[in-house]
């Protein structure tokens, strides 16, 4: 997920991920795992997040815009 830089302090990241979260919630989910910049990290831990490990994803390696 990312916002264009014009439009971030809105709470348009914190409203997308309240709906995704309201949606795994609703399908029966009970953890998130998130992968992110780790200068996002301060952003998500105001939305409640923490760091359960510091890892090398399995996935090929993330391209960010």
């Amino acid at each position: 997920m990312a916002v264009a830089p014009g439009r971030r302090g809105q709470g348009i990241a914190r409203g997308l991920l309240n709906e995704v979260e309201g949606r795994a919630r609703s399908a029966g989910f009970r953890l998130v795992t998130l992968l992110h910049k780790p200068e996002l990290a301060a952003f998500y831990r105001r939305l409640g997040y923490t760091t359960a490990t510091m890892s090398r994803s399995p996935c090929p390696t993330p391209v960010w815009a």
